[in-house]
């Protein structure tokens, strides 16, 4: 059986979610260190041109070829929209000027609203439990360390 991808209604695109069947996650991470330096770099109101010539022109995010500047570039508008026109995006922008350090939590909405596949992993994740390990963890018995000090809470990651 097939799993069954969540894809949103084609008149949500408006809005910065997109329709797609797939997104950046099948050839990218969120690109959290390039977001990063646009947010930091671009003015709020910084059009999509604007993102293209940061990246492509100037290259704000030091790619060392054309070829990966013009990749990062569409990878990024495939997660993000790099579109202030459209809300998703805005509001990711104005709430991380106001709060950079919840830039990652906000990236992590707005990519969600723009990748089914990640929409479709969180199915998955939603099963899973601090206190029972699953096949997921097979192999990584070092990796996750249970906290004594908080049994209530998230084991931390090392």
């Amino acid at each position: 059986m097939q799993p069954q991808v969540t894809l949103f209604p084609q008149d949500l695109e408006r809005f910065g979610f997109s329709a797609n069947r797939t997104g950046g996650h099948m050839s990218r991470s969120m690109m959290l260190t390039e977001i990063k330096q646009l947010q930091q770099t671009l003015p709020l109101d910084a059009s999509q041109d604007d993102f293209r010539s940061a990246i492509e022109k100037r290259n704000v995010l030091a790619k060392p070829t054309q070829s990966s500047r013009h990749g990062s570039y569409r990878h990024l508008v495939e997660l993000y929209g790099l579109d202030v026109q459209k809300p998703l995006f805005r509001a990711m922008r104005r709430l991380a000027k106001e709060q950079p350090a919840d830039l990652p939590l906000l990236a992590m909405l707005c990519v969600y609203g723009r990748d089914p596949q990640l929409r479709h992993s969180f199915k998955m994740i939603d099963t899973l439990s601090p206190e029972t390990p699953s096949e997921y963890e097979a192999g990584y018995d070092n990796v996750v360390v249970p906290r004594e000090d908080h049994a209530a809470s998230p084991p931390q990651i090392w």
